[in-house]
């Protein structure tokens, strides 16, 4: 069943009103090269527009390029994570890209390596826990590698940049429309082996109504934390402060706290009734001050996550 492999192409019969993309965030060694691809197909309301897609982030410039393909060049294996683009191939475990614009010529291989990914059970076969089997959302999320450690060199403009012993993360979205608002955050770069960390709420409509749903995870090792509006868990304090963003959450056992510090962003493009329609900002070198507690107030960690994603797109209608 596809509910329970989110990173493989969900849009089969899919020929319009509908999206799918791959996000791999790429971050050299020495932390001074900081990319992000998306991979994916993009089909608007009517099926006159349908394109293949991959854009590219260079988040220390702040440049942007999107390289649009004929939907003919897209193709994407069943089973796993095999997705080809034309010349280019994205997967679970590598990354070729070969692309060229008037503006940007980009050329490479990476490979993946010491993979960690997304927790499954029939409960929970992803992130969106059982939300994952509603038919009738209308965005998917879900993540793919947590984290893994990258091999290879890629050419960006003449420039050879590498990537041996960079990190990465991978994760995806597929449906109608990404949400009015949100907020998202993402960071394997906490100085410390093993420290992962996620944070997303959103907007989310549902049949007639919408509701606001936030998905959390915080990983350290062998241990794994999940804080999610399905699991009980509750956002107890929300505030943006100029480049702040100060969240608490909580469930039985934790409490988890964090501030976001907004940094440099880029311009994306985003889907709306399938078609990449919509501008939106991100920025791949926000840091994030994380604590976590258990709820007799013990400190269990501290540490910052830098080079982070994050995102924040009319935040301020998630909680009015």
């Amino acid at each position: 069943m596809r509910v329970f492999k989110p990173e493989v192409f969900q849009g089969v019969n899919k020929k319009k009103n509908y999206f799918e993309g791959w996000y791999y965030k790429l971050i050299s060694q020495d932390k001074k090269h900081v990319i992000a691809f998306i991979s994916g197909v993009s089909f608007d309301k009517t099926g006159n527009n349908r394109h293949a897609f991959i854009q590219f982030f260079n988040a220390v410039t702040g440049q942007t390029e999107y390289f649009r393909f004929r939907t003919e060049d897209f193709q994407a294996e069943k089973d796993c994570l095999d997705v080809r683009i034309g010349p280019n191939h994205f997967s679970k475990v590598k990354l070729k890209v070969d692309l060229k614009s008037a503006h940007m010529s980009i050329q490479g291989d990476l490979q993946f390596s010491d993979i960690i990914s997304y927790p499954s059970t029939w409960l929970e076969p992803g992130i969106m826990g059982p939300f994952s089997y509603f038919p009738l959302m209308e965005c998917y999320h879900g993540i793919v590698n947590i984290h893994q450690t990258i091999s290879g060199v890629l050419t960006i403009n003449g420039e050879t940049i590498d990537f041996d012993r960079g990190y990465g993360y991978i994760e995806k979205d597929w449906g109608k429309s990404f949400p009015k608002a949100w907020v998202w955050m993402q960071s394997n770069h906490f100085g410390q082996e093993d420290i992962s960390f996620m944070f997303s709420v959103a907007t989310i409509p549902f049949l007639i109504r919408s509701f606001t749903g936030f998905l959390c995870f915080f990983r350290r090792g062998h241990q794994f934390y999940r804080f999610a509006t399905y699991s009980g868990a509750k956002v107890i304090y929300y505030r943006k402060h100029g480049i702040y963003l100060d969240v608490v959450i909580r469930d039985r056992k934790y409490e988890l706290r964090f501030r976001a510090v907004n940094h440099q962003t880029g311009s994306l493009l985003a889907p709306v009734d399938g078609e990449m329609g919509r501008t939106i900002e991100e920025s791949i070198t926000a840091q994030i001050y994380v604590k976590l507690y258990d709820r007799r107030g013990t400190l269990l960690f501290a540490g910052v996550g830098r080079n982070a994603g994050l995102e924040l797109i009319n935040f301020q209608e998630i909680w009015r």
